[in-house]
């Protein structure tokens, strides 16, 4: 597949990481090998066939380790059904990576409607797709911490998506009004139904070994942040505020006529969600 095919709407940048991982890598060989030697001088082991084995350290396992990321690692190709599927609602958007703990890339968008999305695909494991609101800023900043998000648990507390039906339920009945709008509301059910996994939520779904399939939601978190989001406008820009979030693992479908339709229930799930949080709780 072609750069142009896979970008659909194309990047305002194209960021590769190579310095984080690696500089990782690079740490762990020195504090092996210097383990190694401690060990070896502490139980007089400096012999010539000792120090093969000093170099071996030294150069396979860094080798190993490059050879393990370059096979995982995933691939720019990844972003092309989120890409694809929603380039009509794109204001703008970045690609970077490969993501030091995914191995994999991620997609920064700016949505018309306001909404922030960063999708990262993990060739390792489950992918994530993150939808921020700003409730106040952004402000355009050149550096962030190395610590990019701290939860704001006085504004809104942390909250899981129950993985039962019953605890769903619940908040169909719920003293706190966001919850009982969100359980109450026919378009995120609907949608939910179609795409929620977990034990007996909606019922058995469907998944090799009874674990989650495509186009199927594992878990929703929503939460509030103050946070520095990666600009998707200008490279080396953040933006900094608080924001109301959720994040979703998710798989996404194999059948090319099913993206679309999934990301576009999800995006409109996340952000109706977002909006019952907003309008009800105390932003002074």
């Amino acid at each position: 597949m072609s750069e142009s095919e896979v970008f659909v709407l194309k990047p305002a940048y194209d960021r590769r990481i190579r310095v984080g991982l690696h500089t990782w890598i690079l740490i762990a060989s020195v504090v092996l090998v210097g383990v190694i030697i401690f060990w070896g001088t502490f139980y007089g082991r400096y012999t010539l066939q000792y120090l093969s084995e000093i170099v071996f350290a030294t150069l396979a396992i860094p080798l190993a380790v490059f050879a393990f990321v370059s096979w995982f690692s995933g691939e720019k190709e990844e972003l092309a059904g989120i890409i694809g599927a929603t380039a009509n609602d794109i204001s703008s958007w970045a690609c970077v990576g490969p993501i030091m703990e995914t191995f994999g890339y991620e997609a920064d968008i700016e949505f018309k409607n306001g909404c922030y999305v960063r999708c990262s695909f993990s060739p390792i494991g489950n992918s994530f797709f993150r939808v921020y609101k700003f409730i106040q800023g952004p402000e355009s900043v050149l550096a962030a911490p190395l610590i990019k998000a701290r939860g704001d648990g006085k504004t809104f507390r942390e909250t899981r998506f129950p993985v039962r039906q019953a605890g769903f339920q619940e908040w169909m009945n719920s003293e706190t009004g966001w919850k009982k709008d969100v359980g109450n509301d026919e378009s995120i059910c609907n949608w939910l139904e179609d795409h929620y996994f977990f034990g007996d939520y909606f019922g058995p779904r469907s998944g090799p070994g009874g674990r989650p399939g495509p186009g199927d939601v594992s878990g929703m978190v929503f939460l509030c942040q103050n946070i520095y989001l990666r600009s998707p406008k200008r490279e080396g820009e953040w933006l900094k505020g608080k924001t109301l979030g959720i994040v979703v693992g998710f798989h996404e479908p194999n059948d090319e006529q099913q993206i679309k339709a999934f990301y576009d229930g999800l995006i409109s799930t996340a952000d109706r969600i977002i909006e019952y949080i907003k309008s009800q709780i105390n932003l002074s």
